[in-house]
């Protein structure tokens, strides 16, 4: 069966389109196309792209270079996958000629809430309610959602009423074989070592845990930050690396090393990190924003903490590391966790099932 991938490249989605096109390689009944599309190398002629009100608005040429690759192809696929929403805006018409699925981590509606704190302009006025209806119509033209939470999920009904069961959330998933808990664990009750990832140190809730640092009484803890920003900390408990790049051997052997993983997000549609930290076996502590409640199972493998909410925080940082029995049980269930919900083989093959039903639901009514 030949199905189509049209694949946006920017933040977490770049590491989800490389474990879904590592799990869809392996699998000899599906020949995929992938149409990859990067932020700033978007497959446009420059004429378009010179184009002020195309240059500035990625819906717009994200959708349009995916309309352009997708021309072509119609006829050729049996099913197509559009991840996400960003990439659909202009594909209605195909949809409706070959079964589509969007992949969403967030809908429309969602990301206005989060603007602000992803620095994203907002559309207003004109091109804000044409946006609406695009995105209408191309929601109404699939055949059925791929989700990565309940959050998400929520929305698309009640902000955009499509039907429930046209929805299947499935997790972005995780490569369990890459990410896991070291050979041998270092076991020590006398420090926990604590570990932030994330490249926005302000929006990952960056400030939260500056003022926790300063103002903690919890001792025997240090803490690994990594990130593409500059924070000011000078603790000497706390270590910042700026050079540690994504799925790279250094960043899952900080993962392997630690003990605890802490996110007070304030603001993200998913957190592919926590995913890591559970694959890695330590407990995360994430602040609950987006979908982000999907990855806790409260007092199980981590606690859910309010965003911009530092007593919160310290609540649940300073009872990890003052019960270092308590935290190595909640490790183990972090990885069982893992294995249960988040591998990859799992939830790409998941999405897969759905690809293939839509295509052979076509076949028998052709």
């Amino acid at each position: 069966m030949e199905i189509a991938f049209i694949l946006e490249q920017t933040l977490g989605h770049v590491t989800y389109s490389r474990n879904l096109k590592a799990v869809v390689d392996r699998d000899s009944s599906v020949a995929p196309r992938y149409i990859d599309l990067p932020y700033e190398q978007t497959p446009l002629p420059p004429g378009l792209l010179r184009a002020p009100v195309i240059r500035s608005d990625w819906a717009l040429r994200a959708s349009l270079a995916a309309a352009r690759a997708m021309k072509p192809l119609q006829g050729r696929v049996q099913a197509a996958m559009y991840h996400t929403q960003t990439t659909s805006l202009l594909s209605s018409g195909f949809m409706r000629k070959v079964p589509s699925v969007i992949s969403l981590d967030a809908t429309p509606k969602q990301l206005v809430s989060f603007a602000a704190a992803y620095n994203a302009p907002l559309d207003t006025g004109y091109r804000a309610r044409l946006k609406r209806r695009l995105y209408q119509h191309s929601f109404g033209a699939a055949k059925g959602f791929v989700v990565w939470s309940h959050w998400v999920k929520n929305s698309l009904a009640e902000d955009y009423g499509m039907a429930r069961d046209k929805v299947a959330v499935i997790p972005p998933g995780i490569d369990l074989d890459r990410w896991r808990p070291a050979e041998s664990r270092r076991q020590s009750d006398k420090e926990c070592r604590l570990l932030f990832v994330g490249g926005d140190f302000h929006r990952k809730g960056g400030a939260s845990l500056l003022e926790w640092i300063q103002n903690t009484r919890a001792r025997g803890w240090r803490l690994d930050i990594v990130t593409q920003s500059k924070p000011d900390v000078s603790d000497p408990r706390v270590v910042v690396h700026n050079d540690i790049t994504p799925n790279s051997p250094d960043l899952m052997a900080l993962y392997a090393e630690a003990d605890v993983f802490v996110m007070p997000t304030r603001a993200d549609c998913y957190a592919i990190a926590g995913l890591e930290a559970l694959a890695s076996g330590i407990p995360v502590v994430i602040a609950d924003t987006g979908g982000t409640s999907d990855i806790v199972r409260e007092g199980i493998n981590g606690f859910l903490v309010p965003p911009d909410d530092p007593d919160k925080l310290d609540s649940a940082l300073t009872r990890l590391i003052e019960d270092p029995v308590g935290r190595r049980e909640m490790g183990i269930n972090a990885r069982l966790d893992a294995e249960e919900r988040y591998d990859v083989r799992k939830t790409i093959g998941q999405t897969l099932s759905i690809l293939r039903e839509i295509a052979e639901q076509r076949d028998e009514t052709a």
